[in-house]
């Protein structure tokens, strides 16, 4: 045998007996659960440290998610479980009725605000590490064919950790808008009513003066379609717009609440003005107004009349994108006022179906009934809907937003910001899961049921709260 030969079997015989003594690859399936739980483990104790460190200084609320994030990644996790007041029998962690999780905050009133600016860098601290440690493992799973693990592992960092990660969102399959990530869902639903509003009809210019222009001695376009009358200080083309959006809002309406196209045909006439002060001679000549009331009518934003069919409004120093979402808001409120034929109205349905409307339609939620002036009621800093899915699964985990017990009999000058994009959700949630159930809790409630009652008939929960898990479980999943 040549040397040559005889240096390439002793190669061959090196290189069989490596993989000899190395054993097959290991099998990323069998490597995964080791993985995970070493993770999870470890962003149980960042949880449970900053949980302990909020009830130290008698942040309860704060304390508490932090608290229940790190059980549910670590079950084993002690102080997870003794923050949650519970104690270990049998094995198994069970609620403790001697040490029930204390709600609220303990700490001076003067140390809060510093206490809370304290957590709040103590998590994103937590929140970049874990990022980046959730990242790596999303990546070696999805290199490895574990797409569902690893997409798993990619919502939990957005949902969690990093809101704005590119990769995570690529990796669910987000797209871009504006600053936005947007679901691919609801990138479609948009592009539907887009397409909508495209082929709505513009109706016809008129050049007779209608009444408002002779009682006010002004000159508007106006514009006639089939079921709206829209006249203002703007240009044809301006006006062609609005009564497009009216038409369109009015079709997506009719399709929420399961009614013919031809249903509600009476004409809504609408008024709308570049300044307050024509806006308010026109709110004085209003016969349908009580004398004692239109001093309030003078300063609002807008106003809706059922006797004759229509609403009116102002813009000031607000932009087109305003006056657009406000002949969408203004025309949902009078179809839903001739849909429900009940009064006083649920606030929480008024608003809600209004701005799940304005979200398809022009993506937008810059019209207001009511002033969000309050910090507790979240402020006015919301107004493209397309980042209110993560805004309310944030309030959702943190144990911010209102209760459908408090939502459902808030009045309208108590629908704060928080609890409009509840009422938002809950329409949302409705619309997309439990239709039928949505429409006959309309019933109910017309018919005069009380909230937890009309409920019970309409979804068959036992309770609000039933009715409030429910949702929140939606909101967990697909948010």
């Amino acid at each position: 045998m040549r040397t040559s030969d005889r240096t390439r079997l002793a190669a061959a015989g090196l290189l069989f007996a490596a993989f000899a003594l190395a054993g097959d690859p290991p099998d990323p399936k069998a490597e995964w659960p080791k993985k995970w739980e070493a993770l999870a483990q470890k962003a149980a104790r960042e949880h449970a440290t900053i949980g302990k460190w909020a009830a130290s200084k008698k942040l309860h609320n704060e304390a508490y998610p932090e608290f229940v994030r790190a059980a549910e990644l670590d079950p084993a996790n002690a102080d997870a479980q003794k923050g949650l007041g519970r104690r270990l029998e049998g094995g198994a962690w069970v609620d403790d009725p001697k040490t029930p999780p204390k709600k609220g905050a303990e700490a001076p009133a003067a140390d809060v605000p510093g206490l809370l600016e304290e957590i709040a860098k103590k998590r994103a601290e937590a929140a970049k590490k874990l990022a980046k440690e959730f990242t790596t493992l999303a990546e070696w799973a999805q290199k490895n064919g574990l797409k569902d693990e690893a997409l798993g592992l990619w919502r939990q960092i957005l949902d969690r950790y990093d809101p704005e990660s590119e990769k995570a969102h690529l990796a669910v399959g987000d797209v871009k808008q504006d600053g936005h990530w947007v679901p691919p869902a609801d990138v479609a639903k948009r592009d539907d009513a887009a397409k909508k509003l495209k082929e709505a009809p513009k109706g016809e210019a008129l050049k007779d003066k209608t009444d408002t222009e002779k009682v006010l001695g002004v000159s508007h376009s106006k514009r006639r379609s089939a079921h709206f009358l829209i006249e203002g200080p703007y240009t044809d083309d301006q006006i062609a717009e609005l009564v497009q959006i009216a038409e369109t809002a009015r079709s997506l309406f009719l399709e929420l609440v399961g009614r013919d196209p031809e249903d509600y045909p009476e004409p809504i006439h609408a008024v709308v003005f570049k300044e307050q002060e024509p806006y308010g001679r026109y709110v004085k000549a209003d016969a349908a107004i009580p004398e004692q009331d239109k001093k309030a009518y003078a300063a609002a934003a807008g106003y809706p009349s059922m006797n004759p069919l229509g609403f009116a409004g102002w813009q000031g120093q607000n932009d087109w994108d305003y006056v657009r979402d406000l002949v969408a808001h203004m025309s949902v409120h009078i179809l839903l006022l001739e849909h429900y034929r009940a009064f006083p109205y649920p606030a929480w349905l008024y608003e809600g179906v209004s701005y799940w409307i304005t979200d398809r339609l022009l993506k937008t939620a810059k019209v207001y009934c009511s002033g969000f002036s309050t910090s507790a009621g979240g402020g006015r800093d919301h107004e493209d809907v397309r980042g209110w899915k993560a805004e309310v699964k944030r309030m959702e985990r943190d144990g911010q937003d209102p209760s459908l017990s408090e939502l459902f009999v808030s009045d309208l000058s108590g629908m704060n910001m928080r609890r409009s994009m509840k009422a938002w959700s809950v329409v949302e949630w409705l619309a997309a899961e439990r239709k039928k159930d949505f429409l006959n809790l309309i019933v109910e409630l017309r018919s005069g049921s009380k909230p937890e009652d009309a409920a019970k008939a309409a979804l068959g929960v036992k309770s609000l709260a039933e009715m409030e898990a429910l949702w929140e479980q939606y909101v967990r999943a697909k948010y």
